[in-house]
């Protein structure tokens, strides 16, 4: 009788702590970590990026001489499951090893952060030109790795509530040599951070940038978002001093005149808001070109009066040391640089653009494969088809 008893409370006991457990389990996965469910909108984004991609090795010559096109390929997509303060993102592009510089910038900034992150991969050819169709064993490995970083910096992203909502891509390409591999695609990475933006309103600022305070506080303002998204119906582009406004108050609101070379940080619809053109790669006149657009498209330009940006400065890259040293040669001695020089390049595309939009018929070069994922992906907001106005010769000089 007392065994039989005893059976009798312990399997009693037994079934209240599975329905206890079974709670608590519950209440756990209610609460747990935002990275441990992917986001289906994020997965089914990964796969129609690469839908078209296929392996090959990106070449100077042939980008710089012939402009065949930079060929990233996704590794992987993390969205914050944090819901998002204001609806209002900043976007941005970098390589792998400056994520504590996006960390910074993060921790400066409380709303929604969409970041483009970049991996170069050198893979050679042999002796004959020839070489595998595939990435190699150690190249995969390297590629995991930086996966791995890149997933670990947004679990830790998204564990402190007090700081952005990040939504991450991590992109790597693969080059057939070291100096390929100067052709950073810093207008692709922008392009493809812009896409996965989930908000009407949006900024691109570079990585090195502190964001003031006050934007986070303001774009969390009741009003502040509807106020901005008013202003896109006059193509009004609100410019975010570097540093801090020189003159605070009312003078911060009177317009600023483009010119040459201007090339400001500024808030804008995603409907008006041009594409990088992705030609430009490497260093220089990547976001001068696209201010130069914005003339074009008929945008006007207001400096907001009590938010800005504070520069976290940074050694120079390769690729920049490369560009000023041949534009020295240039401009110094009148040097005649040969046809595959990147410096050379960039002012013939320079030239190109500005001569479409003297013309009235400039439109940016993107990337084919960016532009077929609307076609898949129905959720995603139609890009935006802008007419110019033909730009006055004297606005370049």
């Amino acid at each position: 009788m007392r065994l039989s008893t005893g059976l009798a409370l312990g399997s009693g006991w037994q079934q209240h702590a599975v329905a206890l457990l079974a709670l608590l389990l519950l209440a756990a996965s209610a609460v747990a970590p935002a990275s441990a469910a992917p986001n289906p909108k994020a997965a089914e984004l990964e796969a129609a990026i690469n839908a078209d991609y296929k392996f090959s090795r990106t070449n100077w010559d042939s980008a710089v001489l012939n402009d065949t096109l930079s060929n990233p390929y996704l590794e992987s997509i993390h969205w914050s499951a944090r819901p998002p303060r204001f609806q209002f993102t900043v976007f941005t592009q970098l390589t792998l090893n400056r994520l504590p510089t996006l960390f910074n910038m993060c921790s400066s900034y409380t709303g929604p952060l969409s970041a483009a992150v970049f991996l170069a991969v050198v893979q050679p050819l042999d002796a004959r030109g020839r070489g595998s169709e595939a990435l190699s064993e150690a190249s995969r490995g390297k590629v995991e790795a930086a996966a791995a970083e890149v997933a670990e910096f947004h679990t830790k992203v998204e564990a402190d509530p007090a700081i952005c909502q990040l939504d991450i891509m991590f992109f790597y390409e693969v080059y057939d040599s070291d100096q390929s591999k100067l052709l950073y695609p810093v207008n692709y990475l922008r392009n493809y951070a812009r896409m996965q933006v989930r908000t009407r309103l949006l900024a691109m600022v570079d990585v090195d940038m502190y964001l003031s305070a006050s934007l986070s506080a303001e774009m969390e303002a009741e009003g502040s978002i509807p106020r901005y998204e008013r202003l896109c119906a006059e193509r009004r582009a609100t410019v975010l001093p570097a540093f801090e406004p020189t003159k605070p108050g009312a003078l911060g609101r009177i317009m600023v005149t483009y010119k040459r070379f201007y090339e400001p940080w500024f808030i804008t619809c995603e409907e008006i808001m041009p594409w990088y053109d992705v030609d430009f790669r490497g260093y220089g006149m990547n976001k001068i070109i696209l201010i130069a657009a914005l003339n074009y498209y008929n945008y006007s330009f207001w400096i907001h009066p009590a938010a800005w940006l504070v520069h976290n400065p940074h050694t120079d890259t390769e690729v920049r040391k490369v560009v000023a040293e041949e534009a020295s040669q240039v401009n110094k001695h009148r040097a005649v640089l040969p046809a595959n020089a990147l410096y050379r390049k960039l002012t013939q595309l320079f030239g190109k653009a500005k001569r479409g939009m003297m013309r009235g018929s400039y439109t940016p070069r993107t990337d084919p494969r960016q532009m077929a994922v609307y076609d898949v992906v129905r959720w995603l907001p139609r890009p935006p088809q802008l007419v110019g106005s033909p730009t006055p010769e004297s606005v370049f000089t």
